[in-house]
């Protein structure tokens, strides 16, 4: 069987939205507690996708294709709040294979309901390859387990502008708690060695808890009251993000449809890019 077979598979798995785990989510990604007693933030999204994404990119038929794996982008569509002590069904496909160049891209989309309701419509672009890379990367030291850039986090109702520069940055430990909490156990993140023989100078910060980190910014432009507070939000993961490295968040003014272009950036350029719709 080849990768390819896999277009058209289908998973499904229970998924529970317990208020210790949905507190365990808010302090992985440093979300504000006081903004979340009631539902679970959008970043949660991450941990969802995470419940069945697993089964598809660890399936034995996948087989060595998981050696080298890269989310290349995502997409998030929410339809109703996250609710507390709920649960879930998550419901992921293959909806696409595409060989290029000896790689995998796949798309594979997941849809979260409850009740029948859904709650959340997931797309995601996976790399997946049985071959090292070839890359240039120095092998890194990795930093002290809790080595970290100063973090600001402006207070956006006194900032002069829309989105004041916001500074954010993930210890290895950081990188640990969010992968407990995600169930993102990809060895990218935490393995030195599997990292390098993806063609990385080490491990990497997990694409969805820059994500998390961009969201929070786009949530402080929404109504406190707002359960929903964004609509759909869109992701291209563009650089990796080392442990202990600082990034900055930038955005633009919301437009007439209130869609923001956020980016996620380092010295080195851009690390994401992305635009999400605030919810009305």
């Amino acid at each position: 069987m080849s990768i390819e077979d896999l277009q058209g598979r289908s998973y499904e798995r229970a998924f529970r939205a317990d208020r210790s785990n949905v507190a365990a989510f808010i302090e992985a990604t440093g979300d504000d507690p006081d903004r979340w007693e009631g539902n679970a933030p959008p970043s949660f999204a991450g941990a969802a996708l995470f419940a069945v994404a697993p089964a598809f990119l660890y399936d034995p038929d996948v087989g060595d294709f998981s050696r080298v794996l890269i989310h290349a982008d995502q997409t998030f569509r929410w339809r109703a709040p996250w609710e507390l002590d709920a649960d879930y069904i998550v419901t992921g496909s293959v909806d696409r294979v595409r060989m290029r160049g000896g790689s995998a891209w796949v798309t594979f989309g997941a849809v979260v309901t409850n009740n029948d309701d859904t709650t959340l419509e997931s797309l995601s672009t996976f790399i997946m390859s049985d071959q090292r890379p070839d890359s240039d990367s120095d092998d890194r030291s990795e930093p002290g387990p809790l080595e970290k850039a100063a973090e600001i986090r402006p207070d956006f109702t006194q900032a002069d502008s829309a989105f004041p520069d916001t500074i954010r940055s993930a210890s290895r430990s950081d990188v640990i708690r969010y992968a407990s909490a995600s169930r993102d156990f990809n060895p990218l993140h935490w393995d030195h060695n599997t990292a390098r023989n993806a063609g990385l100078p080490g491990v990497v910060v997990h694409g969805l808890l820059m994500v998390s980190w961009m969201l929070q910014t786009a949530v402080r432009i929404a109504p406190l009251n707002d359960r929903l507070p964004i609509r759909e939000a869109k992701f291209r993961f563009r650089n990796p993000l080392l442990p202990g490295q600082p990034a900055v968040i930038t955005g633009s003014a919301a437009d007439p449809n209130r869609t923001v272009g956020l980016e996620l950036s380092s010295d080195s350029g851009p690390l994401v890019t992305g635009s999400v719709t605030i919810g009305r």
